[in-house]
């Protein structure tokens, strides 16, 4: 039973890991034109004997449909008024269009959080799966 907790909680270990490795990854994409975000999906793991054996990332699908697309202005001009190379578009010969990142700040620190919260969580599962482990190994000896 105790290393069933013990796989549950390195299962939580690793979504949570990967959740957190994707909500850094739209953060560092939060300026990258026709950047599309990803969300992490998990889903529990087939029950063997009704006991539960972890979680599993189960998607991690692409946000679905443009945000808006840039306006020439934002498309030709960098920073200050310089000029950007954008997918190296020029006036004369525009590229397809640029769509800003679709990376929206306030749903990705909720993710983190979330995700930062659960890994705690799954550490004192393991914890206590590690104590209760040790408790048998005590009481044999």
């Amino acid at each position: 039973m105790a290393l069933t907790s013990l796989n549950s909680a390195v299962t939580g270990f690793q979504a949570n890991q990967f959740r957190l490795d994707t909500v850094a990854n739209n953060v560092a994409n939060v300026n990258t034109d026709n950047f599309r975000s990803r969300q992490v999906s998990t889903t529990d793991q087939p029950y063997q004997n009704g006991i539960g054996q972890g979680t599993r990332v189960s998607a991690t699908p692409e946000s679905q449909g443009p945000s808006s697309p840039l306006s020439l202005t934002e498309l030709y001009a960098g920073p200050q008024g310089g000029q950007a190379n954008v997918m190296a578009a020029t006036p004369e010969t525009p590229a397809a269009a640029a769509y800003a990142s679709d990376t929206d700040l306030a749903r990705e620190m909720t993710n983190m959080m979330e995700a930062r919260t659960a890994y705690a969580a799954n550490a004192v599962a393991g914890r206590t799966a590690d104590q209760m482990s040790q408790t048998v190994v005590d009481i044999n000896v």
